[in-house]
């Protein structure tokens, strides 16, 4: 894989280098850090959408069983969202993200710093964080252990 600049993108020993200076392994271990329930939770999403059933109907679900959504589970770490219950977007951001799979990806997001007048550069500048489009990413399949398959992750949802 190649980034943007047509540089070659790490992959394997320097990436797992990188995590492990950091304390947690090559990705760290999705199911040690979710733990057992959650994980377990997470199992039961996807089987719901394997039934085609649609992100509403898997919310209310959800809320019925008492299974505490992300943001209720650690409110400290969530004190922006709602508490109350699951919604669409957090399923929507659960089934679109590949660590259930146990694939970890590095840079799928790009900051870029934009100055807040063209005109006057002395005038200071924001950083913008905007999903990549392109290649310049580093993706690895079976870095983590999965929660669910990837024939699983890959349907689609109603």
């Amino acid at each position: 894989m190649v980034n943007p600049a047509g540089v070659p993108a790490p992959l394997g020993p320097g990436v797992a280098a990188h995590f492990a200076r950091l304390g947690s392994g090559v990705a760290g271990n999705l199911k040690r850090h979710l733990g057992a329930e959650p994980a377990g939770s997470v199992q039961q999403i996807f089987s719901r959408r394997a039934e085609h059933v649609g992100y509403r109907t898997i919310a209310a679900r959800l809320d019925a069983a008492g299974i505490p959504s992300p943001s209720a589970s650690d409110p400290t770490r969530n004190p922006h969202r709602r508490q109350s219950g699951w919604s669409t977007a957090a399923l929507q951001a659960i089934f679109t993200n590949p660590r259930y799979m146990g694939t970890e990806t590095w840079g799928r997001v790009q900051k870029r710093e934009v100055l807040l007048d063209p005109t006057n550069p002395a005038a200071g500048h924001v950083t913008r964080r905007k999903r990549r489009t392109d290649d310049g990413y580093v993706s690895v399949p079976d870095a983590i252990p999965a929660i669910v398959s990837p024939a699983e992750w890959a349907l689609p949802c109603l």
